[in-house]
């Protein structure tokens, strides 16, 4: 392939990722995370700080956007959702950096496309939280760290050096300034990976769990010397430096997570309770997943950005948005399953993880790693071996700490012992088939399957330790959630880039990767400009505009559901119309404010008048109506006669449509005339489960 075809090709992603994400960038409307942001930073510096150590999130990202809102600009909508949106569109070069470092030039292009494309990367991109930034720096991180280490191949590694790596300044090596000297190619990439890692654990603690992996990494990595091992361990510390004091001396997370309990014993015990922070919510919303439905719904939401319901939720989701949705998700999974399989192609047209030559340079992967090139792909099974400890240590350690009686590798084989036989039978069978298959000799399939049986018990260990670590604390809730396991999202593309591109053809290639594409931008098209959150940013447009006095206009609301955080909850009196109130009017607001809302403890309890009142709180009150229908609004519009337009929002459940299709004003207000009627749909897009209906009426006097 040409050098400079794959750059243009890249180029031409990244463009389509930046108009996939900054197009309609307020679209849907923000959602109770993203509100809460807000909350965390619309205060003084100290207030933000105060706020993120008792939550125990990391700091980084707070910062930034306290900086942007206090120095650059209002923290409207679109500025809210600037910095996921730029870091989402650097994900794509990121991407194929890192695939570049493992896997061929095609299957790193694939890769890219599949960040371009995916609903999951697509819908955090517009999401007002730490998590796009952290995904970004987790890319960079890992692969810049691949970068420094292939690079150190060639400083460390015995025999003689490719002639461009030799001496790559010459004008540094004699006569040099001290300063100079550290600004050389292997040092740069030290530096790169130690400043990405550095802001990867700022934005968020399981950042950490990266660091593992890389350790695993390196001592994995082909030729391991002293020096290179003093420059890991130096840049580990320089890593964790800042992130251990902060946790240590200034977070109050430690506070909140280890709870002490007085025994008879001489030595108190401790339990490390996950649920007193901000994830108590996770829990509840995973009660009733078995083991499997768990990986099943992170699973679908990696894919395309959808979690694979429980049954008891199936009844409230479109009966043709689910068969879509479930039928999208084995296409997929059996997509990939085939790519799993290792089908015969001598001549090898695409590289991967378990081909024996690289189609780019047509020499073995262990002789291309020692070429003049470190950009082409290294040895299958090592690439192999990184991305599934990538994978399956960090959600393994995450399935471990969610579920109290967790499987562990021990009990796996016990699994297939007490299944009677028949999968152990199924496994043996296909084993021996996968054994022939894989080689056209008997040296070649016996390497072949000694190197995949090395990796698998690598991984096997390290799940056992992984269990064995975790079965030692007394942990007791649940942190199962697709976007606290986006660390591994990187690997599970690059991963999902290489099954697609080892199927037998290209047509079935194209086919899988058309459905891949087709899929996820059905899904983000249907998140954006499709009905998904309610529309908080105009009720809470209409409700400022009838605030003054002597507006023409009134705007009532006849709430029959509380507020919450979820997707799909940003009713009157959620935190996400909270923030529009704040975001739309020019009065400052302050977290302690704007946390506290409206003194409501159910439905029933709402008078007709309530307040909104942000800072100072006796001048700026935003009246809230919420209204009796046949009683309130027509003795207001014949008390003041200035009133020309009236605005009425009301819920209804999903089963009401008829009846919030009718007009039960007409005999109520006789002169007035309804000009506009508008019902939106508001979904948990998570599950796309329909929750409630929004009417907004519209009516003019005369």
């Amino acid at each position: 392939m040409n050098n400079r075809r794959p750059l243009a090709i890249l180029l031409l992603l990244t463009i389509i990722a930046a108009l996939l994400r900054f197009t309609a960038l307020d679209r849907p409307s923000l959602w109770g995370d993203e509100a809460w942001t807000f909350s965390r930073v619309c205060g003084s510096y100290q207030d933000m700080l105060d706020l993120v150590s008792v939550a125990g999130f990391a700091p980084l990202h707070y910062e930034l956007y306290w900086w942007i809102g206090h120095h650059i600009a209002k923290l409207s909508p679109i500025v809210m959702r600037l910095v996921p949106a730029i870091s989402g569109t650097l994900m794509i070069p990121a991407i194929y950096f890192l695939a570049r470092q493992l896997v061929s030039i095609r299957t790193a292009l694939v890769a890219a496309l599949l960040a371009t494309v995916s609903a999951y990367l697509l819908v955090y991109s517009r999401d007002a939280k730490m998590y796009m930034p952290f995904w970004l720096m987790c890319t960079l991180s890992m692969g810049c760290f691949l970068w420094w280490l292939r690079g150190a191949d060639s400083l460390f590694s015995r025999g003689a050096r490719p002639a461009r790596d030799a001496d790559p300044r010459p004008e540094l090596s004699r006569g040099a300034s001290p300063a100079a000297k550290w600004i050389v190619p292997a040092r740069i990439r030290w530096y790169c990976w130690i400043a990405s890692s550095i802001a990867m654990v700022g934005l968020h603690a399981p950042g950490a769990m990266l660091l593992a992996i890389e350790a695993i990494i390196f001592l994995s990595h082909r030729g391991l010397h002293w020096k290179r091992g003093v420059a890991f361990t130096a840049g580990v510390a320089i890593i964790l430096g800042g992130f251990l004091t902060y946790y240590a001396r200034f977070s109050k997370l430690k506070d909140k997570v280890i709870v002490e309990h007085t025994t008879a014993a001489s030595q108190p015990t401790y339990d490390i309770h996950l649920g007193n922070t901000g994830i108590f919510w996770v829990p509840w919303y995973n009660q009733g997943r078995t083991s499997p439905g768990l990986f099943l719904y992170a699973t679908t939401a990696f894919l395309f950005s959808w979690e694979y319901p429980m049954d008891a939720q199936v009844v409230s989701i479109p009966p043709r948005t689910y068969k879509t949705l479930v039928a999208a998700t084995w296409v997929l999974i059996g997509l990939l399953v085939l790519g799993i399989f290792p089908w015969r192609r001598k001549g090898n047209p695409s590289a991967d993880f378990t081909d024996s030559a690289d189609s780019e340079t047509g020499l073995s992967l262990d002789q291309s790693a020692q070429s003049a090139d470190y950009s082409v792909p290294i040895a299958w099974w090592r690439a192999l071996l990184w991305i599934g400890c990538w994978i399956v240590v960090p959600a393994y350690a995450f399935y471990c700490v969610t579920v109290r009686d967790f499987l562990t590798p021990l009990n796996w084989f016990r699994f297939l012992a007490a299944s009677h036989g028949l999968i152990a039978f199924e496994l043996v069978v296909l084993a021996g088939i996968c054994f022939i298959r894989c080689g056209f000799t008997w040296r070649e399939r016996a390497t072949k399957a000694g190197l995949f049986a090395l990796v698998l018990t690598v991984l096997w260990l390290l799940c056992g330790a992984v269990a064995i670590a975790i079965s030692t604390k007394a942990w007791s809730e649940s942190v199962w959630l697709p976007r606290y396991l986006g660390v591994i999202w990187p690997a599970v593309a690059i991963a999902i880039a290489t099954l697609f591109m080892r199927l037998p053809t290209r047509p079935l290639r194209i086919v899988a990767i058309g459905c891949f594409v087709a899929v996820n931008l059905l899904q983000f098209s249907w998140r954006v400009f499709g009905e998904s959150e309610p529309p908080t940013a105009l009720l809470a447009r209409d409700v400022l505009d009838s605030q003054p006095k002597n507006s023409p206009t009134r705007t009532y609301t006849k709430l029959s559901r509380l507020p919450g955080v979820e997707p799909g909850e940003g009713v009157v009196g959620s935190a996400a119309f909270r923030y529009y109130l704040a975001a739309f009017s020019s009065i400052p607001v302050v977290p302690a404010e704007f946390q506290v809302g409206p003194l409501q403890h159910s439905a029933e309890s709402i008078k007709y008048e309530d307040h909104f009142q942000f800072h100072p709180p006796m001048q700026n009150p935003f009246m809230l109506r919420f209204a009796d229908l046949s009683m309130w609004i027509p003795n207001e519009v014949k008390q003041i006669p200035t009133i020309k337009r009236i605005v009425v929002w009301e819920l209804f459940e999903t089963k009401d449509r008829d009846l919030a299709e009718q007009d039960p004003l007409k005999a109520h207000l006789p002169g007035w005339r309804r000009v506009s009627q508008e019902i939106y749909t508001s979904y948990d897009h998570w599950r796309w489960r329909a929750l409630y209906l929004s009417r907004r009426s519209v009516y003019e006097r005369g």
